[in-house]
């Protein structure tokens, strides 16, 4: 890796990868103003400093002949960061496993891990941005209904059951996928305990169960 690709990827991921003098510089640059040591302690900064610097970004992490392990993932994630869907959300994660993996078989640094981990983290965060509900989403499921939407301040998806029982259920996932099959998977157990409690004669029904026999 050059010493400007690392420049770029301290700046794009704040993983410092070589001189601090050389990062503040290519800051400086990107940015058009000198930034101060206080500043960068706000998000704020950080997501101008990441959009500057996203086209060298970018550009870093194009495919190259006769990669290495470190640009093999930059790669896979330069190409995920191009395409927003719901699909790529669940192909980040599995980028994130990788690499974990790989840092475990010794096939990273401790630093390469870092950068391309916090690298994968910003671009899954964007996508699940980009990808956010305007609106509550429904779901009905064996006479259930929920609904759920995405949360920025958790960086997830939040949902609550909203009809079929007068319980509070409360379901999340972290894409599209994963927060459905967590709302199913709630209301498959649900009914489960219900059975079970109706069995001791201690259960008291749902709203399905109670309009069905009214």
């Amino acid at each position: 890796m050059t010493q400007y690709e690392k420049v770029v990827l301290s700046a794009y991921t704040g993983i410092l990868m070589c001189d601090v003098d050389l990062v503040n510089k290519y800051i400086t640059k990107i940015l058009g103003r000198p930034v101060f040591t206080h500043e960068l302690n706000s998000e704020a900064i950080w997501e101008e400093i990441r959009e500057k610097s996203k086209e060298d970004f970018m550009a870093v992490v194009a495919p190259k002949e006769d990669e290495n392990q470190f640009n093999q993932y930059l790669a896979r994630l330069s190409d995920i960061s191009r395409n927003v869907s719901h699909e790529n959300l669940v192909e980040v994660q599995k980028v994130q496993a990788d690499i974990l993996n790989s840092y475990t078989d010794r096939k990273l640094s401790g630093m390469e891990k870092a950068s391309l981990y916090t690298a994968s983290t910003i671009i899954m965060s964007n996508i699940r941005k980009a990808l956010q509900p305007k609106t509550w989403r429904e779901l009905d499921y064996k006479g259930f209904h929920g609904k759920y939407q995405y949360s920025e301040e958790d960086d997830t998806f939040v949902g609550v059951v909203t009809e079929g029982t007068t319980d509070s259920l409360y379901f999340s996932g972290v894409n599209i996928y994963e927060v459905e099959s967590s709302f199913r998977s709630l209301i498959d157990d649900y009914i489960a305990m219900r059975e079970a409690l109706r069995q001791k004669g201690e259960d008291h029904g749902t709203e399905a169960d109670q309009s069905s026999t009214t």
